[in-house]
């Protein structure tokens, strides 16, 4: 299916009224599977990263995040990726 397709599909289902919450889960599911590998390769390279276990809400992201950019462990440019990411998992 062609992403014209995809999003005129997502146009039809949204003006039927239908619920759309399973739509959504896969972006969400998805960001939290980067996020998730960028914390494990961080962990990797800096041992002592904090968190010491991988966060398991938006607000948490959001905190390491902060710290890792802080700290010098991820650019602004990454850490504005992560950043978007972290949006997407629910809190």
């Amino acid at each position: 299916m062609s992403r014209k397709e995809d999003q005129s599909d997502f146009f039809a289902t949204t003006s039927s009224g239908q619920d759309l919450t399973g739509f959504y889960f896969p972006l969400s599911k998805g960001s939290l599977r980067e996020l998730a590998e960028s914390y494990r390769r961080l962990r990797e390279t800096h041992p002592k990263l904090s968190p010491p276990t991988e966060p398991a809400s938006r607000s948490a992201w959001e905190k390491a995040i902060d710290e890792w950019e802080r700290a010098g462990f991820v650019t602004p440019e990454e850490a504005a990726l992560y950043r978007a990411h972290a949006r997407a998992v629910p809190d």
